[in-house]
């Protein structure tokens, strides 16, 4: 018996064929450092198709270069919800996890070392 194909089977595979040439260009743009034009082609992908396991690595990759690594480590989760098996996803949740830790460390101490130079300075005068 001969599958019948319903209508919008067609423009789901435009939609996937358009998003995956946005993940294309935008991974293009990403190598070169373009990252304004990286994350537009990433973000069109997912409107096109929202379960786009590679633009969710692309913007996740984004967020890491500019070391915002909660929202990092947001997209890469997404990633992992699509595909837990993925293993770049994987590693790069796990990068990102790590680098969020150091620099709340990091943030932590500073405020610390300001802290106790205004303590010190208050001391002193």
């Amino acid at each position: 018996m001969e599958q019948e194909n319903h209508p919008l089977d067609g423009d789901l595979e435009l939609k996937a064929r358009e998003a995956r040439v946005y993940v294309i260009a935008g991974e293009g743009y990403l190598k070169e450092r373009w990252y304004s034009q990286a994350d537009s082609c990433f973000y069109n992908a997912l409107l096109l198709q929202p379960d786009n396991l590679d633009a969710n690595l692309g913007i996740g990759q984004i967020h890491l270069e500019s070391r915002a690594y909660a929202k990092a480590a947001e997209r890469f989760q997404k990633a992992l919800d699509l595909n837990p098996e993925h293993t770049r996803a994987q590693k790069c949740y796990t990068l990102a996890m790590e680098l969020n830790a150091e620099s709340k460390d990091d943030h932590t101490s500073s405020i610390r070392r300001i802290y106790e130079a205004d303590v010190s300075e208050k001391t002193v005068n």
